[in-house]
């Protein structure tokens, strides 16, 4: 008996081993029988599609955001000109409002 239930070992055993038949049979006619395959597989993965698609736009903005600070941390020392003076900034600290005052400057120059 398996954990006060009235099922022996065996029995359950003898239906996992029909299961796995079962599951074997019917991955083989989806593979091969298109009628089944339109009725079984292809609405599933529609739905598999439909779910993942967020999950598909959300790794997309993170790449373009990744590629962003990437681009950011590589571009070496910003040069930032507010009221004339013009200073020198490590790339991982300059701001956006800054990179902007700087190219204001540059069209005005």
């Amino acid at each position: 008996m398996l954990s006060g239930l009235p099922v022996s070992q065996p029995l359950v055993q003898v239906c996992m081993v029909l299961a796995a038949f079962s599951a074997l049979n019917f991955i083989v006619s989806i593979g091969t029988d298109p009628t089944y395959r339109t009725t079984f597989l292809e609405p599933a993965l529609d739905e598999v599609r439909q779910g993942l698609q967020p999950r598909d736009e959300y790794v997309a903005l993170r790449k373009g955001t990744e590629d962003d600070d990437a681009a950011t941390a590589t571009s070496g020392p910003a040069l930032t000109s507010v009221g004339g003076d013009t200073t020198t900034e490590d790339a991982a600290t300059a701001s956006p409002a800054a990179e902007t005052a700087q190219s204001r400057s540059d069209l005005h120059d």
